[in-house]
């Protein structure tokens, strides 16, 4: 692909430009924040990712947060910085550039405030542009081991709490884009996909710029990680989307010491809406390329 620049911050971001626009920034370094993606924009330069908006301040993009460990919350930031939790950056090793692929690995570690780290992270996030549907993709791995034992969970949804559920990786959606359709891999659509198992979700909404101009992101659960396939939490009013592939949605996880614990993931990053037989053809080259690194192991 012509007109590729990768700008590189060293120890804080990575940055991809095609002909002279950001598609895709990947924050690592942000001091007391969690790290994100944003921007994040289509081949045809649809924006993709909300950043800090006013109802959810602490929502950033494409980013992981754990809802509780061991009961303290890591989701939600406060503005006075007290929160209960911290997701903090260690170091970061060199980045990997390769033509139309880039990778950046972290090391992260979760903590209370006042307290030494409880559980240690490994992310590898890896952007490549080699798709022949026209998008990209975004490969994210998170490599978890535990310090002490630690109990990963959520707000339980019941019928006072009906939001709860959600933990790990989510796309936040750019309130640029409205109308939303939610697309499963066993073909359920909208509200039917809200806390069902699917191996993938996509969720593609309208964008300003022209006659039914659309763009989405589809995230897809690997066939490895535990609980697969994944339940999902899905919103689509008009003022927010979200996608979130939880692995703690109806029942906590438990690590002991020493314990780790892998979750991977493909987000398909793409214009137009999504649709089953598109979805499934990605899922496929995914799903092809997990069962090829499994025999390779």
């Amino acid at each position: 692909m012509n007109g590729i620049r990768w700008e590189v911050l060293p120890g804080v971001c990575l940055s991809l430009w095609v002909e002279g626009i950001e598609r895709f920034r990947y924050v690592y370094s942000t001091g007391r924040k969690k790290p994100y993606i944003h921007p994040l924009r289509t081949s045809n330069g649809v924006s993709m990712t909300a950043f800090e908006p006013s109802d959810h301040v602490w929502h950033r993009g494409i980013w992981f947060s754990w809802k509780f460990l061991n009961g303290k919350n890591f989701w939600e930031e406060r503005p006075d910085d007290s929160e209960e939790g911290l997701t903090e950056l260690e170091s970061a090793e060199p980045i990997q550039i390769d033509g139309e692929r880039a990778s950046v690995v972290t090391h992260l570690r979760y903590r209370p405030r006042d307290g030494d780290p409880w559980l240690l992270e490994r992310r590898t996030v890896s952007v490549d542009l080699d798709d022949p549907d026209g998008g990209f993709w975004i490969d994210w791995e998170s490599r978890f081991v535990a310090v002490v034992p630690v109990v990963v969970d959520r707000q339980p949804i019941t019928e006072e709490t009906p939001w709860g559920g959600y933990a790990g990786l989510g796309w936040r959606a750019a309130r640029t884009l409205r109308r939303f359709r939610a697309l499963s891999a066993e073909g359920r659509t909208d509200e039917e996909t809200e806390h069902c198992p699917a191996a993938w979700v996509d969720l593609s909404g309208l964008a300003d710029g022209g006659w039914n101009r659309s763009a989405g992101v589809m995230i897809m659960d690997h066939p490895e990680n535990p609980r697969h396939p994944a339940c999902w939490k899905v919103i689509r009013r008009d003022d927010f989307g979200y996608i979130n592939p939880s692995p703690v949605m109806f029942e906590p996880l438990e690590l002991k010491p020493e314990e780790t614990l892998r979750l991977r993931y493909r987000l398909w990053v793409h214009d137009g809406q999504g649709t089953l037989e598109t979805c499934s053809r990605q899922w496929e080259r995914y799903r092809g390329g997990a069962a090829e690194g499994a025999r390779g192991d």
